[in-house]
């Protein structure tokens, strides 16, 4: 059996090292749920690529314009910048930009960063 002093010093090192990490996940932004299916979604989404983003990315393409271009995007297993296409990674660029990519924050809210974000992963 453990000693009382063993088992305090492994409850405080789960504190310090497994709770913020819960933190930071509870906090890491979560799409909501709507009515309406991931179809539906995508269609928002589409609209919204079209008038925010199709003059620097091709959807049809996979030709760089003034980013890069964005078919077959679903199967794409890391972005240009070396990270995994997560759902919070996405969001956070498109929410705050990217090399050259202006942040979106004032013009798209979340949930249409989401919209964004299912039509991006129908390429």
């Amino acid at each position: 059996m453990k000693s009382p002093q063993a088992i305090i010093v492994a409850l405080a090192a789960a504190v310090v090292f497994v709770a913020p990490g819960a933190f930071i996940h509870a906090q890491s932004p979560q799409p909501e749920k709507k009515s309406g299916s991931t179809t539906a979604a995508a269609a928002r989404g589409k609209r919204l690529f079209q008038g925010n983003c199709a003059v620097c990315h091709n959807d049809k393409s996979d030709a760089q314009k003034v980013g890069p271009g964005m078919k077959g995007f679903a199967g794409r297993r890391v972005l240009s910048d070396g990270t995994k296409p997560t759902t919070a990674r996405l969001h956070e660029l498109i929410h705050n930009g990217g090399k050259q990519m202006p942040a979106f924050a004032g013009r798209l809210g979340d949930d249409q960063i989401f919209d964004l974000i299912a039509y991006l992963r129908a390429l």
